[in-house]
């Protein structure tokens, strides 16, 4: 898993979505992929992922977003999402 997929999954586990959140001006999603993809956890994240609830209420302590995250679900800006799974970030813009 690459970290701006492990981004993604922990922001859905979350309960949050990046776009609403940029919109709502809670989350600046460019330092948040920038945290991300220069993370050296990468792979301690991953392997975290695999283990961890499919459903969190915080990032673990490891993870350099973890307080951006906390606060954005403290504002409120989080997704419901019906039991669709969406993406937290479009990897296409990305080149994932």
């Amino acid at each position: 898993m690459t970290t701006i997929h492990s981004m993604a999954e922990m922001m859905w586990r979350l309960g949050l979505t990046a776009l609403p959140a940029a919109q709502a001006r809670k989350l600046d999603i460019r330092a948040v992929i920038g945290a991300c993809l220069t993370c050296p956890a990468g792979e301690l994240c991953s392997d975290w992922l695999e283990r961890a609830p499919k459903t969190l209420e915080q990032a673990p302590a490891f993870c350099p977003n973890a307080g951006a995250f906390m606060r954005t679900r403290q504002h409120g800006t989080t997704d419901s999402l019906d039991g669709k799974r969406m993406s937290a970030v479009d990897d296409s813009s990305i080149g994932a």
